[in-house]
Parts: structure tokens; sequence; C-alpha cells
């Protein structure tokens, strides 16, 4: 079962690579960058096609 927290985790994950393609030569940032932007489009899809529990109404 995936959660928002995953989402969030591959957000922050793709952070991290996009900072340290800033400070890396340009071959090995172009990977880092495609990887980034793979780890977001998971999360995007989460984002999109996520279940919610609907809520109970109160007794």
């Amino acid at each position: 079962m995936r959660t928002d927290r995953h989402a969030d985790q591959l957000r922050a994950r793709a952070d991290q690579l996009h900072q340290q393609a800033r400070h890396t030569p340009e071959p090995v940032a172009d990977r880092l960058l495609t990887n980034a932007a793979r780890l977001r489009s998971w999360a995007d899809e989460h984002d999109r096609t996520r279940l919610t529990e609907p809520e109970t109404p109160p007794r």
C-alpha cells in the first residue's frame, strides 16, 4: 500500500538529487535531473490516482 508519506518522500529525494545536480559535472548532473523528474512524476501520479477512505459521519 502506498501512502501520501511515500509521495512526500519521493519529492524530498527528488529535491536532494536536484540540489546535487547543481554541484556535479554535466553528464552526471543530467542523469540526476532525469531521476529527479522520474521521482516527481511518480509522486504526481500518486496524487492523481490515490484512493481516500470516506469519512464516517459522527453518531
